[in-house]
């Protein structure tokens, strides 16, 4: 009989955070999934460029590789529940399957949320995310399994509400496989040449066709996310390593650091050294 193992915990943060203004987190990307419930003042958050003002008892998810900062403005200030948790674990967690097809976890909430899911919070998500930040804060034996199944929950309550109008039909899993397998060939091919008609081969269609079927999915371009997720990954490379700009440069797939700096200044909006001295700052 095959195990399947949850005891490895996917929450890799969880803390009550106060901030006063002014404050800012500059624009950045996790390759976690990032979860907010405001228990008191008021913030605001850029999510792919979109301006979003928060307040008391609004709960927002924010999805992996997706650019986004955070803001108090002077005079203000913000208390809120904070849960960071990765995704490789609910990749293995199916949530629907049928003789045709088969979706995860974490691949159906990508594919009905744009970038981020928000709504007033409710005694669901309360006690969820309350829970995995308590459980975080004061691990015991079993924490880790508790957690990920708390997290499981707060992903399934989100994705019940954000695909009410889209049923996953075989016809909407064919299209999210074509995304799903676009998704991991960018994971395991970012440190080298991505040419996007590859990727179409190998699934058989068009690269028209891929490109158009991405965007109206992810809501911004193949080549776009390409670049976002390369940025994402010389970030985590800023941040637990000592290694030159211009090696991380090399192990991202950019041969120029030119073309780095402009790239990475195109996405954060901040040089990379600065913003570099800026994350050492906040460690």
């Amino acid at each position: 009989m095959d195990y399947f193992d949850i005891s490895a915990s996917a929450v890799s943060g969880g803390c009550l955070q106060n901030h006063s203004g002014p404050y800012l987190f500059e624009r950045h990307i996790h390759t976690s999934f990032e979860a907010y419930l405001i228990t008191q003042g008021i913030c605001s958050m850029n999510i792919n460029g979109e301006d979003i003002s928060c307040q008391k008892d609004d709960f927002i998810m924010i999805l992996p590789n997706t650019v986004h900062s955070f803001e108090v403005a002077e005079n203000e200030k913000c208390e809120f529940l904070h849960v960071h948790f990765e995704p490789e674990l609910f990749a293995h967690i199916l949530v629907k399957k049928t003789p045709e097809f088969s979706i995860s976890l974490s691949d159906a909430l990508s594919f009905h949320s744009n970038f981020y899911y928000k709504q007033i919070s409710n005694v669901t998500l309360f006690n969820l995310m309350t829970s995995i930040v308590s459980v975080y804060q004061k691990p015991h034996s079993y924490s880790a399994i508790s957690n990920n199944l708390y997290v499981a929950q707060l992903m399934l309550y989100v994705l019940e509400q954000v695909s009410k109008d889209e049923p996953l039909t075989l016809g909407v899993h064919i299209q999210n496989r074509y995304i799903s397998y676009t998704l991991q060939y960018i994971t395991e091919h970012f440190q080298e040449k991505i040419l996007i008609p590859d990727i179409a081969k190998k699934l058989n269609i068009s690269t028209r066709y891929l490109g158009k079927l991405f965007s109206q999915h992810m809501n911004l371009t193949l080549a776009n996310y390409i670049n976002i997720y390369r940025i994402n990954q010389a970030i985590q490379l800023m941040s637990s390593t000592d290694m030159s700009l211009v090696d991380i440069a090399l192990s991202i797939g950019l041969n120029d650091a030119q073309h780095f700096s402009r790239l990475f200044y195109k996405i954060i909006n901040m040089p990379p050294g600065k913003y570099r001295k800026m994350i050492e700052k906040k460690l």
